[in-house]
């Protein structure tokens, strides 16, 4: 084997090790949110004004998915005077929304800020690290990579 052939294998060895570390981040930082989400709601009421964590799938094969996303509760009446709730996506940042300034949602929304820009980091990072990769080795070829999950 020579020393170009190494030097590819050791490059894919380690862009393997970094792609496997950077899923399990991404897993630990999905699974604090899906958390710190299920906190928020427990935390309020579901009353109109009330700020709420959500994730959805883009439906692409997408490696940022599911998505967070914050909506809002707002108070809906029809006809037959039946209230109902619908949770719409927020425009604004949700600092400054009524809703933080309740003191038991203060901390919850600032992690989850700072978890939603870490991962926004951290998925940023892997789509560089994906397009360095491809770049330096675009004659590889193996089957047992998958590199939508890098």
């Amino acid at each position: 084997m020579n020393t170009a052939t190494q030097n590819q294998n050791k490059l894919l060895a380690e862009a393997q090790v970094a792609g496997r570390t950077a899923q399990i981040e991404f897993n630990a930082i999905m699974v604090r949110l899906e958390s710190l989400a299920e906190q928020i709601k427990r935390t309020q009421d579901k009353r109109s004004g009330d700020l709420t964590l959500s994730f959805y799938y883009c439906g692409k094969n997408c490696i940022g998915c599911p998505h967070p996303r914050w909506e809002l509760w707002s108070r809906k009446v029809n006809r037959k005077t039946q209230e109902w709730f619908l949770a719409s996506q927020l425009s604004k940042a949700p600092r400054k929304t009524g809703a933080y300034r309740k003191p038991s949602l203060r901390p919850l929304i600032d992690e989850a800020m700072n978890l939603i820009n870490e991962r926004k980091s951290l998925i940023s990072s892997c789509s560089r690290f994906n397009s360095a990769i491809r770049l330096r080795i675009p004659f590889i070829k193996n089957p047992n990579l998958n590199w939508q999950k890098l």
